[in-house]
């Protein structure tokens, strides 16, 4: 798992749709990454906002959705992608 060639970043609106771990609607998005064969990124703004800690390194994990995708693997917290590289505003379009 972690196919460098893709970031797929999400935001705090999918994973607030997606509810408990315990939803289907969050098993599904475990399994596209799984599917994909890549971790889905969140930035630390995201994390915080879903209630954890905003830093990089060293964050603390609680009991939450999203703090279970991180330990399974399939989701990471990263820095936010920069908007004025070609290859992130490409994908925008």
């Amino acid at each position: 798992m972690g196919d460098d060639d893709e970031a797929v970043f999400v935001d705090s609106s999918i994973l607030i749709s997606c509810g408990r771990r315990e939803s289907t609607r969050f098993r599904a998005l475990g399994r596209e990454a799984d599917r994909r064969g890549t971790i889905f990124r969140i930035p630390p703004q995201v994390y915080a906002e879903m209630g954890g800690e905003t830093l990089l390194e060293g964050y603390a994990t609680t009991d939450s959705a999203v703090d279970e995708a991180l330990r399974d693997g399939w989701m990471s917290v990263t820095e936010s992608p920069s908007y004025s590289e070609p290859d992130v505003s490409y994908g925008l379009l």
